[in-house]
């Protein structure tokens, strides 16, 4: 038969309390099962479920049926151990557990056993309440699991199985997880252990430690795995720069550095890995293709029948200079270090549309190890559009650039060698979009050699919008050719409007010979610089004329109309000239185009001269002899036998001979009856 416990309050001035039950809910009905002197009962008798009514009574009187029944459904012993399992070494030794009944009382009884004969001196083997059992289990060398029981004694209806699992094939795996370059302790790195059993992760403490709960013996592996983020300034070009130089053999990397400076995950080290981490460090990319811890080993195999520890390296990827730290973000704040200064100038003779440049000055680098460089320069984007950024030095990398967002330009280079620089590092390029009165700072919020050594200390700039006025040029040419205009070919004659103290840049481009630029320059190689600082007019001379003189009288004329017609600027170092005039020489300081000219020459030269076109001329002729000069072309004398000219003559080499040709630069005698 199985049993129900019956409770209740305490009724007061009741000395006895009557037990009533039934099959239905009606009282008038119910059958007494017996009393009690106190609030409970049990009912040893309950074959099936019941409805109970309890009624107080003392000597003088008893309660009436209560409104509220009980109904009662026969109990169920069950046996709760202070552990499910027992987890023993080879040497063997005494072990125990407690053994707690649902109900402490004699009816809830139990009964310990086992049918593992290894398992010894169980005691005790039957009981009531809860108890502690022990029991001992001899040395040992193979692997165990066996089960100690626990039921009912059959004395309840109801009652439970419970067992206690005794094992003693279990090992640990344990060790730590550092970073590579440092063995610093790397906290919440995942574990996972595989194998045999279920999955099971731990993590990492604060010292980089981790221990697995034991196992039992079998094949299992272990794979670390972490996916904390990376702080700024971890991967940095110096990463780059060291990679680039082991690609050179001027460094070797080791194991570690070589899987860290792996980024495309190639199996090698290459130029496409030095690309990646500039553009990680430029912020044109927040991520690489692969997973950006690793770890040494990738995951560790076991056949586990001992305690184990196992160690394990931690890598970020692309840090091959290993420079994380726990503590997140490297601090990139400037320290002052007056050996190296890298400054912005302050600039404000700018106007609207002006193209800019702005150099990045640095003092002398030699004999610092600078592998590589990174600059985070921020500017007012409403004023300024940044355009280009270009280097002075050629045998470096770089520079790369994101100018996204706007308003913040990032740079970063590197080089095979140390920086060895003195002066401008960078030229920024910038076109001015802001008004009159406007004005952006332009301020280093990082400037960082390597990784932050050595140090540096940065001066910031600005760049103010101030009105300026504007001046024409008035540009055209003489003769056959072009002209660049800041490398633009206009169409001549032509103006262009430009702003005080602009910088232009002027290119004679002949198609057969360039003289000299005349008007408000004079100049006469091809390519010149002008600064606006008033209004100018300037002509390109292409119209040019080689005098080939020799030593001595010779007998010439202008073939151009030359911008300056002193003896001085066309001969420099003639001893003399003479005209022919009335009968009779004069000397003259200055030639004129159309007339003859004896000039004496102290050696043998060539005199290049420009000017205008000398085409045509019309002169009057003296009677007697003449000294008459030619055009710019090649003619040939009309027959004059029918006019009032007797006879012309050339002068070559001492002698006169009559021409058969008017040859320009040349003077010749004409005489008129």
């Amino acid at each position: 038969m199985c049993k129900v416990l019956l409770e209740w309050e305490y009724v007061d001035d009741a000395k006895l309390y009557h037990a009533y039950r039934n099959v239905i809910s009606d009282t008038s009905s119910a059958i007494k099962i017996g009393e009690s002197v106190t609030n409970s009962f049990w009912d040893n008798n309950a074959n099936r479920n019941y409805f109970y009514w309890v009624i107080a009574a003392n000597e003088y009187t008893s309660s009436d049926y209560p409104q509220n029944l009980i109904v009662g459904s026969p109990e169920i012993c069950s046996y709760n151990t202070s552990t499910p399992e027992i987890i023993f070494d080879h040497e063997g030794g005494s072990y125990s557990f407690n053994v707690t009944p649902s109900f402490n009382s004699p009816e809830c009884s139990w009964r310990i056993s086992s049918s593992d004969d290894w398992i010894n001196n169980i005691s005790p083997l039957f009981g009531t309440g809860e108890q502690t059992i022990t029991f001992t289990i001899a040395p040992n060398n193979i692997p165990l699991t066996g089960t100690i029981d626990i039921d009912g004694d059959n004395s309840f209806c109801n009652s439970t199985h419970s067992s206690v699992q005794v094992i003693n094939n279990r090992f640990i795996i344990s060790g730590n997880v550092m970073y590579f370059n440092s063995d610093t302790p790397i906290e919440g790195v995942k574990l996972t252990l595989e194998g045999d059993l279920n999955p099971q992760d731990v993590y990492t403490d604060e010292n980089g430690a981790y221990a697995f709960p034991p196992s039992p013996n079998g094949n299992y592996h272990v794979t670390p795995s972490y996916t904390a983020p990376i702080p700024e300034m971890v991967i940095t070009p110096f990463d780059a720069s060291l990679i680039f130089r082991n690609i050179k053999n001027i460094i070797s990397f080791d194991n570690y550095q070589q899987l860290a400076a792996d980024i495309d995950d190639d199996g090698d080290a290459d130029i496409i890995d030095v690309v990646l981490i500039l553009g990680y460090s430029l912020g044109q990319t927040d991520r690489f293709k692969r997973n950006t811890w690793l770890f040494a080993p990738i995951t560790k195999n076991y056949s586990l029948d001992q305690d184990t520890s196992e160690h394990y390296k931690g890598i970020v990827l692309g840090d091959t200079s290993g420079n994380w730290n726990p503590q997140g973000e490297i601090d990139t704040s400037v320290i002052t270090d007056p050996a190296f200064i890298i400054e912005l100038p302050d600039i404000t003779d700018v106007s609207t549309n002006d193209q800019i440049q702005i150099p990045i000055s640095i003092t002398p680098t030699t004999g610092a190890d600078i592998y590589s460089y990174y600059a985070v320069i921020t500017y007012n984007p409403e004023m300024l559009t940044c355009t280009a950024v270009t280097k002075e030095m050629n045998d470096w990398i770089g520079p790369s650039v994101n100018t996204n967002p706007a308003g913040k330009i990032r740079i970063a280079a590197l080089g095979l060698f140390p920086l060895d620089i003195d002066g401008v590092l960078l030229q920024l390029h910038f076109t001015i979009i802001g008004e009159s009165n406007d004005s952006s700072p332009l301020t280093f919020e990082t400037f960082l050699f390597n990784e932050g050594t050595p140090s540096v200390t940065t001066k910031d700039g600005s760049v103010s919008i101030v009105e300026k006025n504007r001046y024409i040029l008035d540009l055209d040419i003489i003769g056959n050719g072009q002209v660049l205009v800041n490398d633009t070919f206009e169409t001549l004659p032509w103006k262009g409007v430009f702003t005080e103290n602009e910088t232009i840049q002027l290119e004679a481009t002949p198609l057969e010979s360039f003289y000299q630029w005349m008007g408000d320059i004079t100049n006469n190689h091809n390519s010149i610089s002008i600064v606006m600082n008033r209004n100018k007019q300037i002509k390109a001379v292409f119209n040019r004329f080689d005098f080939i003189l020799k030593k001595g009288w010779n007998l010439v004329s202008l073939p151009v109309i030359p911008v300056d017609n002193q003896l001085s600027s066309i001969f420099p170092d003639a001893d003399i000239a003479y005209e022919f005039q009335q009968g009779g020489y004069r000397m003259v300081d200055r030639l004129i185009p159309g007339k003859g000219y004896w000039v004496k020459i102290p050696t043998d030269k060539t005199y290049p001269i420009g000017g205008l076109p000398f085409n045509s001329f019309i002169t009057e002729y003296h009677t007697g002899w003449n000294l008459i000069g030619v055009t710019d072309q090649v003619s040939t004398p009309e027959d004059h036998s029918l006019t009032d000219i007797t006879a012309i003559y050339e002068y070559c080499e001492g002698a006169y001979d009559i021409p058969y040709q008017f040859e320009p630069g040349k003077g010749y005698w004409l005489k008129k009856q």
